[in-house]
């Protein structure tokens, strides 16, 4: 049950990610929806990223450790936007839970 719990955790954070983050920009950040539109490209860009280089970290680790390490990395990234309302930060955490969230999916 509790693996079944965990491996659904990505796509559902996924989900109210990409529900909150309006949300997010305007009224914490208070910036203009071209934050919003760059933001999301981060997270395409991350994607991206992740589709390149998953292969070649799988070379070098195992399944379970990369997959802990990429939910670790998504954990610290949504954990550093609750704390710290920067719009910098913003652009490398959606990076870091594109690449993630991505990743997890290969």
């Amino acid at each position: 049950m509790f693996l079944g719990i965990l491996s659904v955790l990505p796509l559902l954070v996924t989900q109210i990610f990409n529900v909150s983050m309006p949300g997010y920009i305007s009224h914490i950040l208070h910036v203009s929806s071209v934050s919003y539109g760059i933001t999301d490209m981060f997270y395409g860009i991350g994607g991206l990223v992740a589709g390149l280089i998953t292969a070649k970290l799988l070379e070098k680790m195992t399944k379970k450790n990369l997959l802990i390490d990429f939910f670790l990395i998504a954990s610290l990234a949504l954990l550093a936007l609750f704390i710290f309302k920067l719009n910098l930060l913003t652009f490398a955490a959606t990076f870091l839970i594109g690449l993630s969230n991505s990743a997890y999916r290969r």
